[in-house]
């Protein structure tokens, strides 16, 4: 199994720049801290793309890359949570990325036949997730609005993973 593909390089920068970005804003350097989480944000693109266009796509980016979404999302939400008001209903983002990652090291730790993939919802709500952190960092008027948008879609992504890790583990 090779280790230092692309995908892999960028998963592992995105594990790095995420304390580092939650650090920053601890730190009341929050411009920077956004800065750095943006680019976190945007490497969950590209380690993506690298991983279907080099064909690179290995069993452990499979296992990092959710890691390193998980990560930099818990991270971000604890972050508006300290310093920018963010609404406990908020904190249902994490139970569903918390749930969704236990599923996942079950599945990859206990039981390897199951596949696990990454489903458009899921990725979806990783995208509604970053665009969360922005508007509440940035305080956007409709920020709440889009949090509604993004509780909804993050458990519709746990229940759809939840119903396919059932029936995958009853197989």
């Amino acid at each position: 199994m090779k280790i230092f593909t692309v995908p892999n390089i960028i998963s592992f920068i995105r594990i790095l720049l995420s304390p580092l970005f939650f650090l920053l804003f601890f730190f009341e350097f929050n411009f920077f801290g956004l800065i750095v989480f943006l680019i976190a944000a945007f490497s969950d693109f590209l380690d993506g793309f690298f991983a279907r266009r080099l064909k690179q796509e290995s069993k452990l980016g499979k296992f990092i890359d959710p890691f390193a979404d998980k990560l930099m999302i818990a991270l971000a939400v604890i972050v508006l949570v300290m310093y920018f008001d963010f609404p406990a209903l908020g904190l249902m983002i994490l139970f569903r990325d918390l749930i969704s990652l236990l599923g996942f090291f079950y599945v990859q730790f206990i039981d390897k036949k199951i596949e696990f993939k990454v489903s458009s919802l899921g990725k979806t709500t990783t995208l509604f997730q970053i665009i969360t952190f922005l508007v509440f960092v940035i305080d956007y008027e409709y920020k709440l609005i889009i949090l509604v948008i993004t509780i909804i879609v993050s458990l519709a992504a746990g229940i759809a993973y939840l119903v396919k890790g059932i029936k995958a583990l009853n197989r």
